[in-house]
C-alpha cells in the first residue's frame, strides 16, 4: 500500500476535526477549537482521495531525577472510522518518531487508548496519573494561621516558581513553560466558573496554589443560574493543586472543608504515594481514576545524560538497546560518576547488559524496578552487580503526572 504522510494544512482542518470527533468522543466546539490546528504539531496521511489519519506531536519537557528532560508528547493519534485496520496509525508513529529522533528528542510520552499498537513501535507503560477524591466533611479544619487569597495574572510567575520548585523533586511532572499557564492551567472553557487561590508564607513567598472548578453531581460544570437546577450539591475538582509546606496544606485542605454546607467530595491529582493520606485521618482517600501512562527512549544517549542521577551514585553499564522500529541495536557505554552521566561507543570485555527501548523508559522513568525488568525478561545478561548499579541509578519516587498530554 503507498499513500503520503504530509503536514497538515489549513484545509485539511475540518476533515481532522471530524476524525477527532470520531476517535475521541468530542463534541464538535471542541472538535473545532481553533487551538487543536497549530500546522507545526501535526502530520496527515493522505489516501484515497483524502485525509485518512492524522498525528499530532507536541514539545514539553519531564522532571526526571530532578532535570527537565526535553519530551515529544504524542498528543493525538487519530484514524477515520473508516479507514482502520488498514496500517496508517502504525505508519504515522513510525514517522513521528523517526522526525522526534531527527530533533534530538530524547523521550517520547502518551497517554494511550489501546496500549498494544504502542508497544509494537517500542512505548511502554512507565508512569500514572492518579485522580482522588475525598468527602469534604472528612478534611481536618484546623488553620494554620496562612490566608487562602485569590490570585490575578500578575501573581502567575511566582504560583509557576512555587510549582516548579516542588515539581523537579517528582518524577513525571511537566516542566512548564510559561505558555502552558495560560493555555492549560488557566484557560477558562465555555461556561466554565474557574477559581484560583494561592497561600503565602510569613515572608510574603507563595507555597501552594489551587484552580479548581465546582461540578455538579449530575453534570459537568455548575450553572451561574438555571431555573431546574440551581447547581448543588456539587463537587470542588482541582485542575491544578501543589503545595510546598505543611502549613499551605492543611490552609488548602481547611478552605475546601469550609465548602462542606453545600460540596459534598474534593477531587484532586497527586502522586501516586499521596502524602495528603497522611493529613486526613477521618477517611481514606479513593481512587477515583488511575491512568497509566506510556514511554519510550527515542534516542538512548541523549536520554541518559539528560536525566538527572543522584550526587552519590556511581557506575558503568555496556547496554545493548534495541528498538522495534529499527533494524540495529544501539550499542552504548554509560558511566555516571557522583550523579554525572557520560555516554560513549564501545564495550568492555564484560558481558553486555541487554534491553529494549519501552522497558529503558520504565526503569529511566522509575516506574519498573531493573530488578523486575529482569525478572520479566527484559533486561538480559546482566550480572547482580550490574542490577545493583541500575537499581541505585534508576531508583526514585514513582512517577507521575498532573497535566494531559
Amino acid at each position: 500500500m503507498t499513500f503520503a504522510i504530509r503536514p497538515m494544512d489549513a484545509a485539511d482542518r475540518e476533515r481532522v476535526a471530524t476524525i477527532a470527533a470520531q476517535s475521541f468522543h468530542l463534541n464538535a466546539p471542541t472538535a473545532r477549537a481553533v487551538e487543536w490546528y497549530k500546522p507545526e504539531q501535526w502530520v496527515v496521511v493522505e489516501d484515497r482521495g483524502g485525509v485518512q489519519a492524522a498525528l499530532q506531536v507536541l514539545d514539553a519537557g519531564q522532571y526526571f531525577g530532578g532535570a527537565a528532560v526535553p519530551v515529544a508528547h504524542v498528543h493525538a493519534l487519530m484514524v477515520s472510522a473508516e479507514a482502520r485496520s488498514r496500517g496508517y496509525g502504525k505508519a504515522l508513529l513510525r514517522h513521528g518518531v523517526d522526525e522526534m529522533r531527527t530533533r534530538g528528542m530524547p523521550l517520547s510520552v502518551l497517554i494511550a487508548s489501546v496500549s498494544d499498537v504502542y508497544r509494537r513501535s517500542g512505548y511502554e507503560y512507565a508512569g500514572s496519573r492518579v485522580r482522588y477524591r475525598v468527602a469534604v466533611d472528612a478534611l481536618p479544619a484546623d488553620d494554620p494561621g496562612l490566608a487562602v487569597e485569590p490570585f490575578s495574572d500578575e501573581d502567575v510567575d511566582e504560583v509557576a516558581a512555587c510549582y516548579e520548585r516542588v515539581a523537579r523533586h517528582h518524577n513525571g511532572p511537566t516542566a512548564r513553560p510559561r505558555w502552558w499557564w495560560s493555555e492549560r492551567v488557566l484557560r477558562r472553557h465555555k461556561r466554565e466558573l474557574l477559581h484560583r487561590y494561592l497561600v503565602r508564607d510569613e515572608h510574603g513567598e507563595v507555597r501552594g496554589y489551587l484552580v479548581y472548578t465546582q461540578e455538579t453531581q449530575h453534570g459537568r460544570f455548575a450553572p451561574e443560574f438555571v431555573t431546574d437546577d440551581i447547581g448543588y450539591p456539587y463537587r470542588i475538582v482541582a485542575r491544578d493543586f501543589l503545595w510546598e509546606t505543611l502549613d499551605a496544606a492543611k490552609a488548602f485542605l481547611a478552605f475546601v472543608a469550609r465548602h462542606m454546607a453545600m460540596a459534598t467530595e474534593f477531587v484532586w491529582l497527586g502522586p501516586v504515594d499521596e502524602p495528603l493520606a497522611l493529613l486526613v485521618p477521618k477517611r481514606d482517600l479513593a481512587v477515583e481514576n488511575r491512568a497509566p501512562w506510556m514511554a519510550r527512549i527515542v534516542d538512548v544517549g541523549a536520554a541518559l545524560t539528560t536525566r538527572g542521577y543522584p550526587p552519590w551514585a556511581n557506575g558503568a553499564i555496556d547496554l545493548r538497546v534495541d528498538d522495534p522500529l529499527r533494524e540495529e541495536s544501539t550499542s552504548i557505554r554509560f558511566e555516571v560518576t557522583d550523579g554525572k552521566p557520560a555516554v560513549g561507543p564501545g564495550f568492555s570485555s564484560k558481558a553486555v547488559v541487554r534491553t529494549d527501548v519501552g522497558a529503558l523508559a520504565a526503569m529511566f522513568t522509575s516506574w519498573l524496578a531493573p530488578r523486575e525488568a529482569a525478572r520479566l525478561g527484559r533486561v538480559t545478561g546482566a550480572s547482580a552487580a550490574e542490577i545493583e548499579t541500575l537499581e541505585q541509578l534508576f531508583g526514585g519516587r514513582s512517577p507521575w503526572a498532573l497535566d494531559l498530554f
